[in-house]
């Protein structure tokens, strides 16, 4: 597959795959798959650049709407139902995400419990205000 080079201008814009389909990938490792109806460059919107940490590579031709960082958060102020699926979406990945940590966590348990981290409390999660 070609992969795609985002051209700074739009390295930091939202795409909202409208057909085909693409993979982010680090090295040879399929990280996230995205297909019609899928969104890639959030991590890009707040300031990550997500290209360069996870290349997308075109599997099948693809045709994405990109909105720029203003853009995209005009439309989810204007748009409210916009803004719901975007979070939705969001969700999703961060579900898909967490199913595959847990899964690695007990295949490397199995080898060597100790090697896993204990969980630590949720409210460490979130990053404090600055």
């Amino acid at each position: 597959g070609e992969t795609i080079n985002l051209t700074p201008e739009y390295a930091t814009s939202f795409l909202l795959i409208v057909d085909g389909s693409a993979e982010h990938v680090r090295g040879a490792r399929v990280i996230r798959k995205a297909g019609k109806g899928a969104a890639t460059g959030l991590m890009g919107l707040v300031g990550i650049d997500e290209a360069e940490q996870f290349p997308i590579i075109v599997r099948e031709r693809i045709h994405a709407i990109a909105l720029s960082r203003d853009t995209f958060f005009e439309a989810l102020s204007d748009y409210p139902r916009f803004g719901r699926s975007m979070l939705r979406s969001l969700a999703v990945v961060i579900q898909n995400m967490t199913v595959r940590v847990e899964q690695l966590e007990a295949r490397i348990a199995a080898i060597d419990p100790d090697a896993v981290p204990p969980v630590s409390p949720a409210a460490e999660s979130f990053p404090r205000g600055e």
